[in-house]
């Protein structure tokens, strides 16, 4: 796209191989690796950052442990080169990265025996019924109106979550377990079925050290081979940081603002700076809504995206673009109004929508925070 379509434009250059260096004497100033030089470049409106959540992935992320030599620990992309003749797996991390992992090795044909799972934490997890686009619109807005009721008929977190888990928009893997993180991971019915086969769990915390015969985990130690192959899935994805606003003068900050929704908060960000409102217009738009980590991080993130969705709906041109954009969830639900199943959802929400973001202020008040 951006060499077929954008560069031909003429309105876009690209700097490759280049490190921003940050403002000099009213430009900006790069480092060219290629060149050995540095590079400065005029911004007429704003730089937008947006490397303030950049993610972390197994594959570039060094782990956060120490390795014995003789043992093997690899990213999850490693495994189609090296799995044949492994001893056996252990997959290091409880998030979406680790639970792909598992799903793979067993639709691969691994025993779930052969596999050990490494999980400091449990998660509450979406699920992924209630989040399609287009012809199924229908459906989100259903799951939608059932968080809501959930949100607003709640008593106290630990009865929102029970709610929630009971309406299906929360799942989790051990039933067993009480999930204390959350971390916007979308996950099947199916998929869960896979990771409930694997039952060699390790709960003794996160790992210390992977050796050539024993790997130290927080709580304990559990023992290990030279032919047993360690996947590290411990990489933290999107981080979670503190907000900062979106738009200021001469500056752009990409952050979350719908939650679990990166790449549609992303395309909304650069509509509202290309309709030319001011900055306070446009931050009255985007409340930096942080990324998740704990599990009643789900409170504070629910409520800020109700609380948003109510100013869109009163900006005509938000409004409009939200009906149009392909990376809304939501777009096209005016094609199924006549859809009783719809007519339902709509009623739930509209029913639900303010009582819901009050408790959910309510409940959110009473949540310690967690780093």
């Amino acid at each position: 796209m951006l060499r077929e379509q954008l560069l031909p434009t003429g309105r876009v250059r690209f700097l490759g191989h280049h490190d921003y260096l940050g403002p000099r004497a009213g430009d900006h100033e790069l480092f060219s690796f290629d060149a050995d030089d540095t590079v400065s470049v005029r911004v007429r409106r704003a730089v937008v950052d947006a490397t303030y959540l950049q993610g972390a992935i197994p594959a570039t992320t060094p782990p956060p442990f120490d390795i014995d030599e003789g043992a093997t620990v690899v990213p999850p992309g490693a495994l189609p080169d090296i799995a044949g003749g492994a001893l056996g797996f252990t997959v290091i991390g409880a998030g979406k990265t680790g639970m792909d992992t598992v799903t793979w090795l067993v639709d691969q044909g691994v025993d779930p025996d052969a596999i050990r799972w490494i999980k400091p934490r449990e998660t509450w997890l979406l699920n992924r019924r209630w989040y399609q686009p287009r012809t199924l619109v229908t459906d989100m807005v259903e799951g939608l109106s059932l968080s809501l009721e959930a949100a607003a008929e709640a008593s106290d977190v630990a009865d929102l979550f029970a709610r929630l888990e009971a309406h299906e928009q929360l799942l989790r893997v051990d039933r067993n377990v009480e999930p204390t993180m959350y971390r916007c991971a979308t996950i099947s019915r199916t998929e869960i079925a896979t990771l409930q086969q694997v039952e060699h769990v390790v709960r003794q915390g996160r790992v210390l050290r992977v050796g050539s015969h024993e790997i130290d985990l927080e709580h304990g130690s559990i023992p290990t081979s030279p032919g047993h192959i360690h996947v590290n899935c411990t990489a933290e994805g999107v981080p979670t940081k503190p907000a900062r606003p979106v738009f200021e003068p001469g500056k752009i900050t990409v952050q979350a603002v719908r939650t679990c929704q990166p790449v549609f908060n992303a395309a909304l960000i650069g509509f509202l700076e290309g309709r030319g409102a001011s900055v306070e217009r446009n931050n009255e738009l985007t409340p930096p809504n942080p990324y998740p980590s704990h599990a009643t991080d789900w409170i504070a993130n629910n409520e800020t995206s109700q609380r948003v969705q109510s100013r869109w709906n009163q900006d005509a041109d938000v409004s409009a673009w939200l009906e149009g954009s392909r990376l809304n969830i939501g777009a096209g639900i005016r094609d199924y109004f006549a859809d009783p199943a719809m007519q339902s959802a709509l009623t739930r929400y509209i029913t639900y929508a303010e009582p819901a973001i009050e408790n959910l202020a309510r409940l959110r008040t009473g949540v310690v925070q967690r780093v």
